[in-house]
């Protein structure tokens, strides 16, 4: 999957100049009152990190911190803020119908027990 691009995130916050090159480039964090380049971005890595304020990651865990949404959220507004669109998120379990107990690689190993609830073993100390 492509991320969407970090530089036009950033952008989007505030920040005026994001250098082209490759590597990790200074620039001034558009997140607090920045009067040196104490972020760091990284154009090819899809990342980013302020060493002021403490934002750091990529395209959606820069949007998640700042907007207090999630990843299926921040990967929507990545999309409004970019203007890129993209069917590349997968599909996640939709049914809410879940995994039944009895399945999976963990219920068919030899001797496995569901752990036993911590109101019973306080009863038994």
């Amino acid at each position: 999957m492509d991320k969407h691009s970090i530089a036009t995130v950033l952008e989007h916050y505030g920040c005026k100049t994001i250098p082209e090159r490759s590597g990790w480039q200074k620039i001034k964090c558009p997140f607090h009152d920045d009067g040196h380049a104490s972020a760091t971005v990284n154009i090819e890595a899809q990342a980013f990190n302020c060493f002021g304020c403490g934002v750091k990651g990529d395209t959606y865990s820069v949007i998640m911190q700042q907007e207090g949404v999630d990843f299926r959220e921040a990967y929507t507004l990545a999309e409004g803020i970019t203007g890129e669109s993209g069917n590349t998120l997968s599909r996640v379990n939709t049914s809410r119908r879940g995994v039944s107990s009895g399945s999976g690689i963990i219920a068919k190993r030899r001797g496995y027990s569901p752990p036993r609830s911590r109101r019973g073993a306080a009863n038994r100390a």
